[in-house]
């Protein structure tokens, strides 16, 4: 996995340099979402020794994401939720409140109705803080034709930027989208720049610090658009050892 894991680090730094950007400007996050707790302390024994600020790492699950952190403990780890919540999990309280306690952030709010949810979820928490939690969430805009990829429509975009930002309890700090997957004859490439661009055009008109895009394959044109943090999962993790948390 070390290898693994520093090749990425040159991949992103490169792509930086060559778009002359600082290296440094681009964040990583490891997509741990298939990685059993194990393998997450094993990740974070190597980024304490080779990277640069806390780990970060992304999870779909609110309940898998609480198990495995219990066995993680406290890593010096920055935790995202990047999965999809439907309707009837924003309406499930103690999912949500469970998701506020877990995470350090929210990068999947795609509608003002899940920020609202986030919202409640901090209010009845914070109730037990001795100081007023913030949670930081990024918007989820779909710039692709593929519904499937979830995100508020860039229409709509600025509105719902402007009604969430009304909410307590939550403060978007940047803008976060899912480019469609590449073709095997790279036809879509222009549609794929074409989403990172204009995904970085709404993040700088907002006024926002950070731009959310790029995975596995495509985080080197998402770095050459502008983005400040790729989420990489599969390219570390696919041939790894996947189980259960260790008990």
């Amino acid at each position: 996995m070390e290898q693994k894991v520093l090749d990425i680090m040159e991949r992103v730094a490169a792509a930086a340099r060559s778009a002359g950007r600082n290296p440094d400007d681009v964040r990583l996050m490891f997509v741990t979402k298939n990685a059993d707790a194990q393998t997450i302390l094993k990740l974070a024994a190597i980024w304490s020794e080779r990277g640069k600020g806390p780990l970060v790492t992304g999870e779909i699950d609110v309940r898998a994401a609480e198990e495995k952190f219990m066995y993680v403990g406290g890593v010096g780890m920055e935790r995202h939720f990047i999965g999809r919540l439907t309707h009837g999990q924003t309406r499930d309280k103690r999912l949500m409140d469970l998701m506020v306690e877990v995470f350090d952030c929210v990068e999947s709010v795609g509608s003002v109705h899940t920020a609202k949810a986030i919202s409640n979820a901090v209010a009845r928490v914070g109730e037990t803080w001795s100081e007023k939690k913030i949670m930081p969430v990024y918007l989820q805009v779909n710039f692709s034709s593929e519904k499937s990829k979830g995100g508020v429509a860039p229409s709509e975009a600025e509105a719902a930027y402007v009604e969430i930002s009304k909410l307590s309890g939550v403060k978007v700090v940047g803008i976060m989208t899912i480019a469609p997957h590449p073709t095997e004859n790279g036809e879509n490439k222009d549609e794929i720049k074409r989403c990172f661009t204009e995904a970085k055009r709404l993040s700088d008109k907002l006024g926002l610090k950070r731009t959310s895009m790029g995975m596995t394959y495509d985080f080197e044109v998402a770095i050459a658009q502008g983005s400040d943090e790729v989420r990489i999962g599969r390219a570390i993790f696919e041939s790894e050892q996947i189980g259960e948390a260790p008990r």
